[in-house]
């Protein structure tokens, strides 16, 4: 299975993307995480484009959905910082190696955007001076550095540039003596193996055939091939494909058919990037939720480890209580006798009688009956102790204490134990705690990869406003911010529209786009509704405002004589109509058009109108950094068989339906 770009892949995707980036500006910029950095295009009445750059692996426009982090990382930052806005000028592959060059245009002057994709790769932002500005990954190596501030340098070649082989070099093949020609050719030429293999198979030379055997024929037939193979990529003659083996799995990714494959499924793509899209996207989730899987399998080994010594653990401390405790119960239970016993090894001790003179007197007495020297057994060298067995336990006495000590030292260890218990059963929490949410990553893993990967939908033109459609189908839209306003007042506002705006600043326009009919009360109601619910009302977290209506003709930018109107403002002549005390309250919801899922929201009753799945929020003062997905999961929880369709919808379809960020969910 393929797991990278070739070089042939990259001179491929880099001729589609000279016809498609050419001219575009980069509007933004992502780093969605370690080694995927995401590139929003924009070119002139064109929909927006996203470019993804995986180093080490991949560059290809994606029209898939991808959650982007809500704060940059320090390098994608200092893109951002040179590139935002940028003109991109020229993208092109260096020399046919896995390198390529973004040349952008900015106010701050020319960069270009180097993306390595061999090895592990690398991002390197270079001035007009060639000095190296940012990098994602800093390395000092043997034939070149990657140091701010340093000269950028290229790693040396892989091997002569295949399209510009001549005769003369593939005559070179002989120097290599006994080496498979397959081998020889990749080391002579940066062609790559299964390339190699295709000229050889195309030329009728069998690849195991030593270098030093080739004909001049062959040899004029190796290069006819390779011109072949290069004319498809300067003539743009591709007709990409991914390769299916037998059993039905992604194999490779390709720019044109390859012989090599002709036993091979192949299924066809309009374009080469959209064929690297499809492949690579799928390659990754499944590598990512393999990988992930892994890790989880071992830190859950990990834990089960932990918890099996916190067990045992817990089991000797049990025992330890138990004894001590009891046998300090023995000591008070035969308190008498043994105190007497010890006072006579004290006082054995103190008259300088030896250690095997008094234990000799004791086993004498012990073997006669004798209380107390029947519980004595032995004395412990080197130690001030010696062993007793009552009721059958056996455990040593301090004679240097009374027999009441001795019994409080046991019931302080058996407390000691009692303490240590409570401890390892609060670490045994944690760790069941910790099995628990891996267990739930690891089914959670199981959902995603039973999850289809959502293709990023073509928005319609009224989705970078506040928009919804009512419950008798009229669209309304509403201002995000004072720019906006503008805009959707100058050029959206149309005779028959009715224009809404609460009784206070800080509230958006609002149009209800009526077609030319009459629209019902409902209709009015929701607009009112939804009016208030993105004003800073909601921010206040009031229960309800006040919202008036007119017509288009009472809207004027001109200003009364001295006065001056802010963008987003406008004059409001005439008879305004009321609608007094209207609740503040949202709904979001998924709604499903042509197989697919996108988010709505708006008035509960409009939404309700259009989808069974729907949340209802209310205003709050708290912000909730987390509520998207906290909706996006409650929604999921609603979908039933949609669920997986559902939580693989990015966060960031649902944020722009959330007002200021202030909400909760009503339960």
């Amino acid at each position: 299975m393929k797991e990278t770009m070739t070089s042939f892949d990259i001179a491929a995707a880099t001729l589609e993307l000279t016809r498609a980036l050419q001219g575009a500006r980069i509007n933004n910029i992502y780093q969605i995480n370690s080694t995927i950095l995401l590139l929003k295009l924009h070119q002139s009445s064109n929909p927006a484009l996203n470019l993804l750059i995986e180093v080490g692996r991949r560059v290809h426009l994606t029209s898939y959905a991808i959650d982007k982090p809500l704060t940059p990382s320090s390098f994608c930052s200092a893109l951002r910082k040179y590139l935002l806005n940028g003109l991109i000028q020229k993208i092109r592959q260096i020399e046919f190696e896995r390198i390529i060059s973004l040349d952008v245009k900015t106010k701050h002057g020319d960069f270009r955007l180097i993306i390595e994709l061999f090895g592990k790769g690398n991002i390197i932002l270079v001035n007009q001076q060639n000095q190296i500005v940012h990098a994602l990954t800093y390395r000092r190596m043997r034939d070149r550095n990657i140091i701010r501030g340093e000269v950028f340098r290229l790693p040396p070649t892989a091997g002569l540039d295949p399209s510009k082989a001549s005769l003369e070099h593939l005559k070179k093949l002989r120097e290599q003596g006994r080496t498979e020609v397959v081998i020889g050719l990749t080391k002579l030429l940066a062609l790559g193996g299964l390339y190699a293999e295709e000229v050889l198979l195309n030329s009728g030379i069998d690849k195991n055939m030593p270098c030093e055997q080739l004909e001049d024929g062959q040899i004029s037939k190796i290069l006819q091939e390779i011109t072949a193979m290069f004319s498809k990529l300067s003539t743009g003659e591709l007709n990409p494909s991914i390769v299916v083996d037998e059993n039905g799995n992604w194999i490779d990714v390709i720019p044109f058919p390859l012989n090599i494959y002709k036993d091979k499924k192949l299924e066809a793509f309009s374009s080469f990037n959209e064929a690297l899209d499809e492949y690579f996207t799928k390659l990754s989730g499944e590598k990512t939720r393999i990988l992930r899987t892994e890790q989880i399998m071992l830190q859950r080994k990990e834990q089960e480890r932990i918890l099996r010594q916190q067990l045992e653990q817990l089991e000797g401390l049990k025992k330890s209580s138990e004894i001590n405790r009891k046998l300090g119960d023995l000591i008070f239970s035969h308190l008498h006798d043994l105190q007497t016993l010890i006072s006579i090894v004290a006082a054995s001790r103190r008259s300088g009688e030896s250690l095997d003179q008094t234990s000799s007197k004791l086993l004498s007495d012990k073997q006669k009956g004798r209380v107390p020297a029947i519980y004595f057994e032995r004395f412990s060298p080197g130690r001030r102790e010696f062993y007793v067995s009552v009721d059958g336990m056996n455990f040593p006495l301090d004679f240097g204490l009374t027999a009441q000590e001795n019994a409080a030292r046991f019931y302080e260890k058996a407390k000691k134990a009692d303490q240590k218990i409570k401890g390892v059963l609060e670490a045994i929490e944690v760790t069941k705690s910790k099995l628990e949410s891996l267990q739930k990553q690891h089914l959670e893993i199981k959902t995603q990869m039973q999850r289809p990967i959502i293709k990023k939908r073509v928005k319609a033109w009224y989705e970078k406003f506040h928009w919804f459609y009512t419950s008798e189908g009229m669209l309304a839209i509403g201002g995000r911010d004072a720019v906006t306003n503008e805009i959707i007042i100058k050029r959206y506002m149309e005779p028959s529209d009715l224009v809404f705006h609460a009784d206070f600043s800080g509230a958006p326009f609002v149009l209800l786009k009526t077609g030319g009919k009459q629209p019902s009360a409902i209709s009015v109601s929701e607009a009112a509704q939804f009016e208030v619910s993105y004003s800073r009302a909601w921010r206040s977290a009031l229960g309800s405002a006040d919202v008036y209506w007119v017509k288009p003709e009472q809207i004027s930018k001109s200003p009364p004589a001295g006065e001056y109107l802010r963008k987003g403002m406008f004059m409001i002549y005439g008879q305004r109509n009321y609608i007094r005390g209207v609740p503040l309250r949202l709904a979001i919801g998924i709604k499903k058009t042509d197989d697919q899922l996108y988010v709505i929201g708006g008035p509960p009753s409009a939404i309700q109108s259009q989808t069974n799945i729907y949340i209802e929020l209310v205003p709050v003062k708290r912000v909730s950094k987390k509520l998207a997905g906290e909706i996006r999961l409650k929604l999921a929880e609603k979908a039933g068989n949609l669920r997986g369709q559902v939580l693989a919808l990015p966060i960031e379809e649902f944020q722009p339906f959330i007002p200021a960020g202030n909400a909760e969910i009503m339960q």
